[in-house]
């Protein structure tokens, strides 16, 4: 069987496929992730998956960064990025298909996924940039948010995460997006080319069959970068 990857765009934690009593006595049914959820830590995962999370990156708002006093050389100046509980932001965790615990130990930074494809192109979701269709807010959002790299290692993540301004990028240009039915995605050019980490190669679907492998790196609702193994192609949705 042949093995390939896809990077998510974005994954979502979920309960099993089976009933789960909640740390509040809540029952947790119907779970999005069906079977068992392998997501793991980049550093567990095996080296060929971590040599992808590098050229992984997550989109943060710039409201989110702040300076960090404790080094302001200029030449290498860091940022402090706010990290959000996730159940601040889910309205709804029962629709969602969230268990209460794990939503209690999660904290978020990132609203998504991308993938480098090019020494200054970014793959990502049409989703991130025209949330609820709305086409306007593609400028807006490649304005107001950024783009990191180096978060593989997910140390002192709840502590407070540190950037360091090497690693942050701006979009310049949405040079083509599409968020209508099962087609979404959008192709970023970057402020400047990426030093360092490779652009991945694109598979194209026509040449996958079903039950090919396939495993994803992304953040789940904007917590560190997790690898799930355990995917499998199915079909094209046309």
């Amino acid at each position: 069987m042949r093995i390939c990857y896809i990077i998510a765009l974005l994954l979502l934690i979920s309960c099993g496929t089976k009933k789960e009593i909640t740390s509040n006595g809540e029952m947790c049914t119907n779970a999005i992730i069906y079977g068992e959820n392998d997501m793991t830590k980049v550093s567990d995962a095996a080296s060929s998956m971590q040599e992808v999370s590098e050229s992984v990156a997550g989109m943060i708002h710039s409201a989110r960064f702040s300076v960090n006093f404790n080094n302001q050389n200029s030449d290498n100046q860091s940022y402090r990025v706010m990290i959000t509980p996730i159940e601040q932001f889910i309205r709804d965790k029962k629709n969602m298909k969230m268990c209460n615990n794990q939503i209690n130990r999660l904290g978020s930074a990132f609203s998504c996924t991308g993938f480098l494809v090019g020494k200054d192109l970014l793959m990502t979701a049409g989703h991130c940039l025209t949330p609820n269709n709305d086409f306007n807010s593609t400028k807006y959002r490649c304005q107001r948010y950024e783009w990191v790299f180096g978060l593989e290692k997910e140390e002192n993540f709840y502590q407070g995460l540190t950037i360091k301004s090497e690693n942050r990028f701006r979009c310049k240009e949405v040079l083509a997006f599409e968020n209508s039915g099962p087609t979404d995605y959008a192709l970023i050019k970057l402020d400047r080319e990426v030093p360092g980490r490779k652009p991945l190669k694109m598979k194209s679907a026509l040449s996958m069959v079903a039950e090919d492998v396939l495993y994803t790196v992304g953040f789940p609702y904007g917590s560190p970068m997790k690898v799930s193994r355990n995917g499998k192609f199915n079909e094209i949705i046309e």
